[in-house]
């Protein structure tokens, strides 16, 4: 934010009346790079610093000291880390599924629409409505290719071609 204050307190405000929206939440955003002296500004830089031992804070020192020094905190800290691993774990698994979901329903409606069309032709050409070489030219084939699927597809070929 850069004004140079250790708290920022954030309002929801409505952009076009400049009236502040009163829903019971509240944003306050903390910036550690500052040292105001204030007693705000000591606690974060506790949080900054690889190791402290700060007199103001001294059960916040202990715990700190215990959970970076000793097994039972390194092993707390590890299960903790572990519980919301698994959780973004567990998100990212989620989204990752809904996403491949949609994205397969899209190709599969796709892919749908395309062999529809594509037995239409082969349907049109069968029943004589429509040119072995026009179906094909619509379906990005050859005509021998055109034939050769219509066949395997179970249609019957025009009379005066065979493949």
């Amino acid at each position: 934010i850069g004004a140079g204050h250790t708290i920022y307190h954030v309002n929801k405000v409505i952009a076009e009346t400049g009236q502040i929206v009163e829903d019971g939440t509240g944003y306050v955003y903390v910036n550690t790079a500052v040292d105001d002296g204030t007693d705000i500004s000591s606690l974060m830089s506790c949080f900054t610093k690889k190791e402290f031992n700060n007199p103001k804070f001294p059960r916040l020192s202990k715990e700190v000291k215990y959970l970076k020094t000793t097994e039972g905190g390194l092993n707390s800290m590890c299960t903790v880390m572990k519980y919301y691993e698994d959780i973004a774990e567990q998100r990212g698994r989620s989204e990752g599924h809904s996403e491949g979901l949609a994205e397969g329903l899209t190709k599969g409606r796709s892919e749908g629409l395309a062999e529809g069309k594509r037995l239409s032709y082969f349907e049109m050409v069968q029943d004589g409505d429509m040119s072995v070489k026009k179906a094909a030219q619509k379906t990005n084939l050859t005509e021998e290719e055109f034939l050769k699927e219509m066949k395997l597809a179970g249609f019957k070929l025009p009379q005066e071609q065979t493949i």
